[in-house]
C-alpha cells in the first residue's frame, strides 16, 4: 500500500496553514511550501522499504551558504541551484547564487539572478546595495547610483553604511573626489556609519588640499585655488585658510579683503588656528 507524507519544501517541517488554494508551513514562517511525497509501499502489513530522506531546502541552503563562505564559490552556487529547482521563487538564493557568480566572474549570470531576486522581492535593500558595487566597479555610474540610493531608501536604518561603501567605491573605481565626497556627506546626513564616513571625508580632503600645495608651489595658482575650494566644501579647514590667505594677497584671484576675511571666518570657526590668530590680530570677530 502506498504511503504519502505532507513536508515543507524549506525545513521539512509538517506543520501547514492554508490560505485559499496554497498552502504554506507555520513552521518556518511561510518561508516553504507544502509538498506531498511518496515515501514507501508496503504489503500485508509488511514494512516499507525507501532510500534515506533527502535534504530539505533549508539544509541545502545552509550548506551552500557555508560552502560560500569557505571559498568554494562553484560548490556553493551548485548548492544554490539545487534550492532553487525546490523553490523556483525564492528570492534569497537567487541573491547568494548571483554573489557567486560574482567570484566566479560570470558577470551575465550575476546579473540575471540579481535581478531576479528583486524582482522576487523588490523591497530587499541588500539586493539593491550588491547590484548597484556591481555596477560602478564596471563602470556603470548612473545604474549604481539609481541602486545605492533605493537601497538607502527601503532601508533607512543601513543607509549610512550603503553610502559610506558606496563613496569608497566611486573614489576607489573612479577617482572623482568630489563626488565620493558627495556620497560621504548623504552618509553623515543617515547616522554615518560608525563615524567612518566623517573620517574618509577628512581624509579625501587632506589628499585634495595636498595637490592644492603642490600647484600652488609649482605657481599654478588657478589649479590650487580649484583644489580648495573643492576641498573646502568638504569642510576642510586649511582650504578654507588657504583660500583667505589667497584673496588676501590676490594670488590666482583678484586680490578681494573682504572676501579674504569671510574665508578666515569659516577657518576659524571650522577649528583653524592660524585663522583664529589672524581675525584676532585684525580685530576681527568671528
Amino acid at each position: 500500500m502506498e504511503e504519502r507524507k505532507e513536508t515543507c519544501s524549506w525545513c521539512h517541517g509538517s506543520g501547514k496553514e492554508y490560505h485559499g488554494d496554497n498552502r504554506s508551513c507555520s513552521k518556518c514562517n511561510g518561508h516553504g511550501y507544502i509538498l506531498i511525497e511518496t515515501i514507501g509501499s508496503s504489503s500485508g502489513g509488511g514494512s516499507s522499504s525507501g532510500s534515506s530522506p533527502s535534504l530539505s531546502a533549508k539544509e541545502l541552503f545552509d550548506r551552500a551558504k557555508g560552502l560560500f563562505q569557505n571559498g568554494s564559490r562553484e560548490e556553493a552556487a551548485a548548492g544554490f541551484s539545487k534550492v532553487i529547482k525546490l523553490l523556483p521563487n525564492d528570492a534569497e538564493s537567487y541573491f547568494w547564487r548571483g554573489k557567486c557568480y560574482d567570484f566566479l566572474e560570470k558577470h551575465e549570470n550575476l546579473i540575471a539572478d540579481f535581478n531576479m531576486a528583486i524582482s522576487l522581492d523588490p523591497k530587499n535593500g541588500n539586493y539593491y546595495f550588491s547590484r548597484g558595487r556591481f555596477y560602478i566597479e564596471h563602470g556603470e555610474k548612473e545604474k549604481a547610483k539609481a541602486d545605492i540610493e533605493k537601497a538607502a531608501e527601503l532601508m533607512p536604518n543601513d543607509a549610512g553604511y550603503f553610502l559610506y561603501i558606496f563613496a569608497k567605491d566611486i573614489d576607489d573605481n573612479t577617482g572623482d573626489k568630489s563626488e565620493a565626497a558627495a556620497y560621504l556627506k548623504k552618509s553623515i546626513e543617515h547616522g554615518d556609519y560608525n563615524g567612518r564616513a566623517k573620517e574618509k571625508l577628512a581624509e579625501l580632503s587632506k589628499a585634495i588640499v595636498d595637490q592644492g600645495i603642490d600647484a600652488y608651489n609649482a605657481k599654478d595658482y588657478a589649479k590650487a585655488i580649484e583644489l580648495w575650494h573643492k576641498a573646502a566644501d568638504m569642510g576642510n579647514h586649511w582650504a578654507m585658510n588657504n583660500l583667505g590667505t589667497c584673496y588676501q594677497t590676490g594670488q590666482g584671484v583678484p586680490q578681494d579683503t573682504t572676501k579674504g576675511n569671510e574665508w578666515y571666518k569659516k577657518a576659524a570657526a571650522n577649528g583653524n588656528e592660524r585663522a583664529k590668530n589672524f581675525l584676532i590680530e585684525k580685530g576681527i570677530k568671528y
